[in-house]
C-alpha cells in the first residue's frame, strides 16, 4: 500500500472521479498520492484520458501536458498549481 500525504478531501474526490470512469481500477485498491496511475491502477489509454478529462472537468483546470502525469501525487501537484494560477 502506498504512503498517503495529500490532502484527504482531494484523495477522496479524485476516488470518486475515479471510480465514475474506471468502475474497476479501485478493485481491492485505495487510492493513494503514490500510485501509479498506469501500474497501480491498471489503467490503459483509455482510461487515462476518460480519467484526465473528468478531472479537468471537476476542477476546471486543462492538462497541457498529461505525458509527466505517472502518480496520483503528480496529477495532485499539477492541479493544485493550475488552481493556484
Amino acid at each position: 500500500m502506498c504512503k498517503q500525504t495529500a490532502a484527504p478531501d482531494m484523495i477522496s474526490e479524485l476516488t470518486v472521479i475515479l471510480k465514475s470512469v474506471a468502475p474497476n481500477s479501485l478493485q481491492n485498491r485505495v487510492l493513494t498520492e503514490n500510485c501509479s496511475l498506469k501500474e497501480g491502477l491498471g489503467l490503459d489509454v483509455t482510461g487515462l484520458i476518460l480519467f484526465a478529462v473528468a478531472v479537468e472537468d471537476n476542477y476546471d483546470i486543462r492538462f497541457n501536458n498529461a505525458d509527466d502525469i505517472e502518480t496520483v501525487g503528480d496529477m495532485i501537484e499539477y492541479i493544485l498549481t493550475e488552481k493556484g494560477r
